[in-house]
């Protein structure tokens, strides 16, 4: 057994758990806030038979795509306020982190 823990932005949310939900996968969803730019995320957790890991990548990387948006540095970044008056840049925003992790034992009680 696996427990997949999968990070995506807010955006690719809805469709990435509509797509789970019709491939009979079951998950918990938990909103955080990303620490350098400071957007909500949704933090999927997901337990799965290790034959079904690839099954579920591959909807993770038809549903959560990477993009390119212009943010302006803010001081919860930690910029200086020479910083602050610069040009807003260019990130990657978007795609999936997934941890992979073995599950000894699963219970419901």
């Amino acid at each position: 057994m696996k427990m997949v823990v999968c990070i995506t932005n807010n955006r690719d949310k809805p469709s990435l758990h509509q797509a789970l939900l019709e491939n009979g996968y079951e998950c918990t969803i938990i909103p955080s806030i990303g620490g350098f730019l400071q957007k909500s995320n949704s933090i999927f957790i997901i337990g799965i038979a290790e034959e079904k890991l690839q099954g579920l990548i591959a909807i993770i990387q038809e549903q959560c795509t990477s993009r390119e948006e212009l943010v302006s540095p803010s001081p919860a970044q930690g910029g200086s306020m020479e910083m602050l008056m610069q040009s807003p840049m260019k990130v990657n925003v978007g795609g999936a982190i997934l941890f992979v992790l073995n599950v000894d034992q699963t219970l419901k009680i």
